[in-house]
């Protein structure tokens, strides 16, 4: 798998804390985008946002879709 697409929402979207881990990896923003009506968001200390699937409660989330190699993945994912 040389490039994948990567779904983010939170603190890796543009404009926000992390979004530098992609950039500066020279990922490229495709567009935005929401996911199906079967998530529900919650995070950690109202600074790590997560998804979870939930069928009954769920909404449409929105998030950002980019495209990178597979060799950037753990690389912006780990950095703070």
């Amino acid at each position: 798998m040389d490039e994948i697409t990567l779904a983010v929402n939170g603190t890796l979207m543009r404009g926000l804390s992390l979004n530098k881990n992609l950039l500066d990896q020279n990922e490229e923003f495709v567009p935005e985008s929401k996911t199906s009506s079967e998530y529900r968001m919650w995070s950690i200390q109202d600074e790590y946002p997560a998804m979870l699937r939930d069928e009954k409660e769920g909404k449409k989330i929105d998030v950002e879709l980019w495209k990178l190699s597979s060799d950037s993945l753990l690389p912006i994912l780990l950095s703070d």
